[in-house]
């Protein structure tokens, strides 16, 4: 993940609640990273 790419996650997470939310309720670590991708985030 690019610099870029963790602040524009950093961002989504602040401002989007319901977003950081189901982020946050994913224990799995793959799980959490697939729901990040689906969002567009490059990540890995």
């Amino acid at each position: 993940m690019s610099l870029d790419q963790a602040k524009a996650l950093i961002e989504k997470m602040k401002s989007d609640v319901a977003f950081s939310e189901r982020v946050l309720a994913i224990e799995d670590v793959a799980e959490r990273l697939n729901l990040i991708k689906s969002e567009g985030f490059d990540c890995n």
